[in-house]
């Protein structure tokens, strides 16, 4: 296998503040079949159309190493000049290592555990760094690709790419990931299931960020370990919000305070920075309980010493809590609330012994109204269930008549109501690691069981059918060595579900962002971008693709 080593903006040029970092970071690619021109590898490829011509470039030439263990290159081994920066080579050579930063952050063996894949068929992410004159960027999966555009500084006219940002590409890079890991959330008819798309991704920005060890430096030696005087770990897209002319510093602000009754609920962006706010406070939580345990330990120690020693496992136990969930969630439609007690069964099923960051989440969750009460998101965990003992789980991964039969035998457990079609997902196989007290690092074999079904919720929108598809389902973790269930989530009932999906789809329907039968295709047979696809199968409406509208700023 090959490795490159590849340099990446950091954060991104008109971040003030930053102006005595090194405005470049260099990032190594591991374990590729190879590297090409392009950029290209084999689950990532750089097209790089030219804005004047709009014909595909040749893409920037692989250096491969000269001899072994050398890495693949796309510059010289030293850093890009500042006036090298927005040349389209150092373009596709920094978004092509941001995205693979961003997979390599979810693939780590505490996180997933695994190679991420993606939802749409194709071993390859497309990425178009320069695709037209648009304060935008976004995610699409029909056409397999990522896509930033550019546009002119509404005060210095200087073209702004969109591509440059370290936020913007590691936000719609985790958008990509997390289609491959919930496809169904791409699909939703709610806001608040697109809100966490939304807060993902920006999550997924943030903690790369925190991984840059520039930016940990700058941190340290500027405050003292003071995540309040620090801007780079919680604002996003500077640079965009600046060059679009915002009256605000950054396109979003995780160190929010916001609540559900702040907030539009039919707005996913402004949403989701409810469910991000809460998250970026549990990482400032980690930040804080680590640093104190460690002055109490050691007195000695200077809040500056204290807080680069804790940096690092503060991020780490945050990533583990906000990501390792995702592959909890039941399928279909969920809330924050259904997410919230994702992340509470994986991290309790996980680390039992401690409950201090749990409990801290309970409270932020509930503060925010996410949650009625902390009683609405207890969750079981290492459950001995009979019917999961007595089962062949290695058959019930590998044969899928096994697991309909499993599913269908066992519809109370998995909460499937009686006599009502479902489907079983193909099972997911997977070993993550674990760190404990008292115990050393250990991996956790899992299998994760997922079925979903179809319920009808009848609804009163102009212009549509009386009744509407809602997607639920339950997600079944058991622990392929022991066979004890380690938690069992199905899509909750709790919290203004039907209200807010009532909303979402009134508001659609008033701005005509839905497009029903022929005409969601364009003259080519194409899916229109413009629209959100919908369907009417005998007399009740379903969705498709809502999420291609989740660009990196909201068209709907």
């Amino acid at each position: 296998m090959a490795t490159a080593r590849v340099w990446t903006l950091l954060k991104d040029l008109a971040t003030t503040d930053f102006k005595d970092l090194p405005p470049t970071e260099r990032v190594t690619i591991r374990d590729e079949p190879g590297f090409f021109d392009g950029p290209v590898g084999a689950r990532v490829a750089v097209l790089d159309f030219s804005p004047e011509s709009g014909a595909l470039g040749p893409g920037v030439a692989s250096i491969p190493p000269a001899k072994e263990p050398q890495f693949f290159r796309y510059s010289a081994t030293t850093a890009p000049s500042l006036d090298a920066l927005q040349a389209p080579a150092f373009i596709c050579e920094s978004v092509f290592g941001t995205v693979h930063e961003t997979i390599r952050m979810f693939e780590e063996p505490d996180i997933l555990g695994r190679r991420v894949a993606w939802a749409f068929p194709g071993p390859q992410l497309l990425v178009v760094p320069r695709a037209g004159e648009w304060e935008n960027a976004f995610y699409e999966r029909d056409s397999r690709s990522l896509q930033f555009f550019y546009f002119p500084h509404r005060v210095t006219g200087q073209r702004v790419y969109t591509a440059l940002s370290q936020d913007i590409v590691a936000h719609e890079t985790t958008h990509a990931i997390l289609d491959g890991i919930d496809p169904d959330l791409y699909n939703a008819l709610s806001a608040e299931s697109l809100a966490i798309h939304e807060a993902v991704a920006d999550l997924g920005a943030l903690a790369v960020s925190l991984r840059s060890r520039a930016l940990q430096r700058r941190f340290l030696d500027t405050t003292g370990g003071d995540p309040s005087k620090w801007v780079a770990f919680a604002g996003l897209a500077a640079q965009f919000a600046e060059g679009t002319g915002r009256t605000t510093k950054f396109l979003r602000n995780l160190s929010n305070d916001l609540k559900m009754s702040d907030v539009d609920a039919t707005e996913p962006h402004e949403l989701s920075q409810v469910l991000s706010g809460a998250l970026h406070a549990l990482w400032r939580e980690l930040f804080r309980g680590l640093k104190q345990r460690l002055r109490r330990k050691e007195p000695a120690l200077d809040e500056r010493s204290a807080a680069g020693r804790v940096v690092w496992l503060a991020r780490e136990i945050y990533e583990r809590m906000a990501f390792r969930a995702l592959d909890c969630l039941p399928p279909g439609e969920s809330t924050f609330a259904d997410y919230a007690r994702a992340i509470l069964a994986a991290d309790q099923s996980g680390v039992p012994e401690v409950d201090g960051p749990r409990a801290f989440l309970r409270k932020e969750f509930v503060r925010r109204g996410i949650a009625a009460s902390e009683a609405a998101l207890r969750v079981e965990t290492d459950l001995d269930v009979p019917a999961v003992r007595r089962t062949d789980v290695e058959a019930l991964a590998t044969s899928d008549y096994a697991a309909y039969a499993f599913a269908n035998k066992n519809r109370r457990l998995l909460g499937i109501p009686k006599d009502i079609p479902f489907k079983v997902m193909p099972r997911l196989q997977t070993e993550k690691l674990y760190y404990h007290l008292a115990k050393p690092k250990a991996p956790v074999r899992e299998t994760l069981f997922k079925v979903s079904w179809t319920e009808e919720e009848r609804q009163d929108v102009r212009g549509l059918p009386s009744v509407r598809q809602v997607v639920v389902g339950t997600t079944l973790s058991i622990d392929r060595d022991t066979k004890r269930v380690r938690f069992c989530l199905t899509t909750g009932r709790d919290g203004a579900r039907r209200e807010r999906r009532e909303a979402y789809l009134r508001k659609l329907a008033r701005q005509r962002a839905l497009a029903l039968g022929a005409d969601a295709f364009d003259a080519r047979g194409l899916a229109r971008r413009d629209v959100i696809r919908a369907e009417v199968v005998e007399g009740t409406l379903r969705l498709r693709n809502t999420a291609h509208m989740l660009h990196v700023v909201g068209e709907v």
